[in-house]
């Protein structure tokens, strides 16, 4: 972007920067969004490489801050809440317990043949079924049961 246009979208953005806050915080609902769209507004104006001159300005400036804030909307969508985290870790985790695990050991040792086969198939079958999906979306139980058993039926 030539220099006085950069220049002239600066000396507008100071300008009308309690304007825009204000808008910005009446749209958005939080005024920290608005403070942090408008910091971002800036860095974006002074790397910005517009080459010819913008026909309204104002608007021009107010939409890089509305963009702004809902890409940084989207990338807060991605992470988890303060309160997700937490509930994360106050899970109990089920198989921690040293006897239910010497337990299931037993169980895979008196496995025969027929049952190795059978936990195999139901493995390949749910593997399958997640090859099949997209995302992290595994198979619940029951579909994978529903594939063993229609598999059964061909």
């Amino acid at each position: 972007m030539p220099d006085r246009f950069k220049a002239a979208l600066r000396t507008l953005f100071l300008a009308r920067y309690a304007q825009f806050r204000k808008h910005l915080h009446m749209r958005l609902g939080s005024e920290d969004l608005a403070n942090d769209a408008l910091q971002e507004t800036y860095l974006r104006v002074e790397n910005s490489t517009v080459r010819s001159e913008v026909r309204y300005p104002s608007a021009y400036l107010f939409r890089i801050a509305l963009n702004v804030a809902e890409d940084q909307r989207k990338s807060n969508a991605r992470l988890l809440s303060v309160g997700e985290v937490e509930a994360l870790y106050d899970m109990a985790d089920e198989m921690a317990d040293p006897a239910r695990g010497a337990e299931a050991r037993d169980q895979l040792a008196a496995l025969g043949d027929d049952g190795w086969r059978a936990v195999m198939r139901f493995a390949a079958t749910a593997a399958a079924l997640n090859c099949t999906r997209e995302g992290a979306d595994p198979p619940v139980l029951a579909a994978v049961q529903a594939a063993l058993a229609q598999g059964d039926n061909l």
